[in-house]
């Protein structure tokens, strides 16, 4: 009687920075912005990155849009700001307007089974 080989469990890569800030280029090329992109937030841990915000203003319109990649995971962080837990591994875009209120935003990207699948 032979043994059967073990369940090899599917393990999920960490995104590098640059590539989730390629994905964030990738969704915005299309937008006109007024000014480049920026990193207003970046955060890792001992396994990578896992919290970055981008903030992207389009010519011509009040307000402006974040970016926010999120890994899976939960986090509890001493920073208030960092603390939080994700289910999924996540790009999403939350809409302010030129009082910085939030009105809007869904997402844009899901990482599955260590590929972005960009959501239109």
């Amino acid at each position: 009687m032979s043994e059967k080989p073990p369940i090899q469990e599917n393990v999920e890569t960490i995104p590098s920075f640059e590539e989730v800030k390629g994905i964030i280029d990738n969704v915005i090329e299309t937008v006109k912005l007024e000014e480049a992109p920026t990193v207003e937030r970046q955060l890792e841990d001992e396994k990578g990155l896992y919290a970055m915000i981008i903030k992207t203003v389009t010519e011509g319109e009040p307000g402006y849009a974040e970016y926010e990649y999120v890994r899976a995971g939960r986090y509890d962080k001493n920073d208030k700001h960092a603390r939080f837990e994700a289910t999924k591994t996540t790009i999403n875009v939350t809409y302010f307007d030129e009082t910085d209120y939030p009105f809007g935003g869904t997402t844009v990207a899901r990482y599955i089974n260590n590929e972005w699948k960009i959501i239109t």
